[in-house]
C-alpha cells in the first residue's frame, strides 16, 4: 500500500513547491486507495476534472511504477491512460481576504507565534518558505526593512511597518530572554502551519485560509491601493509580469514608502 509520508518525501525530492505538494495531498485525500481499479480512476477523473487532480494521479502513476507496491496495482499502473480532458471545470478565483478579516484571522491564533505567522504574510507578502526561513539576522531594524532570499535564491529587500516592527521587536526580545540562542522566528513545520491556519480561519472567520491565499491578499490589498502590477510583482517576488515589462524602472526608494503609505 501507499504511505502517504513515503509519498509527500517523493514529491518533495522532485523540487515541488509547497503549495503544489499540499494540493496534490488534498486529491490523494480523495483517491480510496483500496477500490483502485481502471474503472474507478475513470469515475474519479470524471468527478475531478481538472488540471491539478490531473498532474496529482499523472504523479501518483509514476510513483507506483517505480515504488515497491501490489504487483495489481503496479500493472494498473503501467497499464492505465489519463482520458484526455472533455470540458474542465471553471476555475473559481479565489475570494481574497480583507485587511479586516486578516487581523480578525491573526486574533484568533493561540499564541503570539502563530499570530505574527499571519501578520507576516500579509504586510511582507510572503511565501510559505519564505515566512519559515524568517530569522533575526534577516532584520535591518534602523531601516525598517528584511532581506528574503525567494525562488531561484533571488534577494528582495522588502519594507517592514511600524506595526508590524514594533511588535516583531517584542517577540524577538521575549524569546531571547528565554533562549539566548533564539534565531529562527517561527521553528514549526510547513505541514503545522497550514494545518493550524485551516483550522482557526474555519472557526473565526468561517472559511478555509491556506498560507498561499494569505499571500495573495496582500497583492490584492496593494493592488487596490494604487501599485500597478509590476511594483506588486517586484514586492512578492515574482518573476516579470511580460516581456514587455522588463525594462520599467522601478525607483525602489519610492516603491518603499508606497508600500508604508498603503498598509498605513
Amino acid at each position: 500500500m501507499i504511505n502517504e509520508q513515503d509519498w509527500i518525501q517523493w514529491l518533495q525530492a522532485k523540487k515541488l513547491s509547497e503549495k503544489s505538494i499540499h494540493d496534490y495531498c488534498v486529491y490523494f485525500g480523495k483517491l480510496d486507495l483500496d477500490s483502485l481499479n481502471e474503472k474507478y480512476l475513470e469515475k474519479w477523473i470524471n468527478q475531478f476534472n481538472n488540471g491539478v487532480a490531473r498532474a496529482m494521479l499523472n504523479n501518483l502513476l509514476i510513483y507506483i511504477r517505480t515504488h515497491q507496491v501490489p504487483e495489481q496495482m503496479k500493472q494498473l499502473a503501467l497499464n492505465f491512460e489519463i482520458p484526455k480532458v472533455t470540458g474542465r471545470k471553471k476555475q473559481r478565483i479565489p475570494q481574497v481576504l480583507t485587511k479586516e478579516q486578516v487581523h480578525q484571522l491573526a486574533r484568533g491564533m493561540s499564541s503570539k507565534r502563530d499570530r505574527y505567522m499571519v501578520l507576516c504574510t500579509f504586510y511582507l507578502g510572503l511565501r510559505s518558505e519564505e515566512l519559515l526561513n524568517l530569522s533575526i539576522n534577516d532584520f535591518d531594524w534602523e531601516k525598517s526593512n528584511v532581506r528574503i532570499i525567494g525562488k531561484g535564491n533571488k534577494e528582495r529587500v522588502l519594507p517592514v511597518i511600524k506595526e508590524l516592527r514594533d511588535r516583531l521587536i517584542d517577540y524577538i526580545n521575549e524569546n531571547v530572554e528565554k533562549n539566548p540562542d533564539f534565531e529562527i522566528l517561527f521553528q514549526i513545520s510547513s505541514r503545522y502551519w497550514r494545518k493550524t491556519l485551516d483550522r482557526v480561519s474555519r472557526k473565526k472567520i468561517g472559511r478555509p485560509v491556506n498560507p498561499h491565499l494569505l499571500r495573495h491578499s496582500c497583492g490584492s490589498f496593494l493592488h487596490e491601493r494604487g501599485l500597478d502590477l509590476k511594483e506588486i510583482a517586484e514586492f512578492l517576488g515574482h518573476a516579470d509580469i511580460s516581456t514587455t515589462q522588463i525594462y520599467v524602472h522601478l525607483n525602489k526608494r519610492n516603491l518603499n514608502s508606497k508600500i508604508k503609505e498603503a498598509f498605513a
